[in-house]
């Protein structure tokens, strides 16, 4: 920003003063402003030059003021040069660097980056090389670290705080088959070849070694008895966290693609590369019945099935040992209309409308299953009542 100002004569300024100013001629005034001052916010080249400035009084002018140069420059690069012999430097060894304008008085503060950020020492990355830091015991665990874009390290590990012994350049940690033992907080760090500097501690990775997992095989239907046709679902997971395993399922010791049938099942989870999987030990078992729709059974729970007008018959169906039915009956293979749960079927008063062959079948309370029908029960009902007669 660049700012002049205008200095009236006499002294004060005078409310009824305005202000005219000029740039590089005296013809034209500046458009704007009328004040003391002339406020140049952002400044370009061609905002550059000569600035005179003028008051006016009604229609009195005063002379034109002594001219004033304004200088604008482009902004200007610094430039920064090494002053140590080699340009590959690290912490504790003496570096010097140069950042200038140029010539002339330096009013300047230099502020240094890298990258966007303030120069660091170098730094190790640690990464896993393998799938998991969270394994189990057998696995393989492989840990690499690294100075990017240079060979001129090797390298110390570390674990907990302690060294450890590793083979060659140290470049890369293999634990073969993962214990306990191995689990903890990993660091590297490097140490130059050629020269007596060693960078500071990577980023921590801890390896966790868990227990080998037991999967869980369960039910996912509400009951472990089917019936045929019915839809069996069956879960297997190791439980918390991630899921990255695969499961395969076992019937009486022999691999299935899924639940089915009637049986012992149980399951393993594999995660890994072919070449060394990880299983785990079986679930434990999971018990699958799958037993025939069950056949109602019709009963007679009065005393005759051959009736007269105006005698009451009444006629049970059941699924023995089983409360989870409701009952549907048939007459002549038409459906009639029963109350409750259609378990009896109550005739207040026979007529001859009420014979027929009877048979009845279940449906089950909560389940899309059905019953074969029942045995036929045959109910004949008679023309007339029959009378007694007697001697006097």
């Amino acid at each position: 920003m660049a700012k002049l100002q205008c200095h009236a004569g006499g002294g004060g300024h005078s409310l009824d003063l305005t202000y005219q100013w000029f740039h590089e001629n005296t013809e034209t005034p500046l458009a704007s402003p009328s004040g003391p001052h002339h406020t140049i916010h952002s400044a370009r080249l061609a905002d550059a030059g000569q600035y005179w400035c003028q008051t006016k009084r009604g229609r009195d002018l005063s002379m034109l003021s002594h001219p004033v140069r304004l200088c604008i420059t482009e902004v200007p690069v610094p430039r920064a040069e090494l002053q140590t012999g080699w340009s590959e430097v690290f912490p504790s060894e003496t570096v010097e660097m140069n950042c200038s304008i140029g010539a002339g008085p330096d009013r300047w503060t230099y502020t240094w980056y890298r990258g966007g950020q303030e120069v660091q020492r170098p730094a190790d990355g640690l990464k896993l090389i393998t799938s998991w830091a969270d394994v189990f015991p057998t696995e393989k665990v492989e840990l690499s670290c690294r100075v990017e874009g240079s060979s001129a390290w090797t390298y110390e590990w570390y674990r907990g705080g302690q060294k450890m012994e590793v083979g060659e350049d140290g470049s890369i940690l293999s634990i073969v088959a993962s214990t306990s033992g191995h689990a903890g907080r990993y660091t590297c760090r490097g140490r130059h070849r050629s020269r007596s500097v060693t960078t500071d501690n990577s980023d921590g990775l801890t390896l966790d070694v868990y227990e080998v997992p037991v999967p869980r095989a369960e039910l996912q239907t509400g009951w472990s008895e089917v019936f045929p046709s019915e839809t069996v679902e069956m879960n297997c997971s190791i439980g918390a966290g991630p899921d990255r395993w695969t499961y395969t399922w076992y019937r009486g010791g022999q691999e299935v693609q899924r639940p089915a049938d009637g049986g012992t099942y149980w399951c393993t989870a594999t995660r890994g590369h072919r070449n060394r999987p990880f299983t785990t030990r079986p679930s434990p078992v999971q018990k699958l019945s799958v037993s025939d729709i069950p056949k109602p059974s019709l009963k007679l729970i009065t005393s005759w099935a051959d009736v007269f007008p105006t005698e009451k018959v009444e006629l049970s169906c059941r699924v023995e040992g089983s409360s989870a039915w409701t009952y549907e009956w048939y007459r002549g293979g038409q459906k009639m209309e029963v109350g409750e749960d259609g378990s009896i079927l109550s005739i207040v008063a026979s007529t001859s409308g009420h014979a027929g062959r009877y048979t009845c079948r279940g449906r089950h309370r909560s389940r899309s299953v059905t019953t074969d029908n029942s045995d036929r029960l045959t109910l004949n009902v008679y023309g007339e009542s029959m009378v007694a007669s007697g001697f006097y």
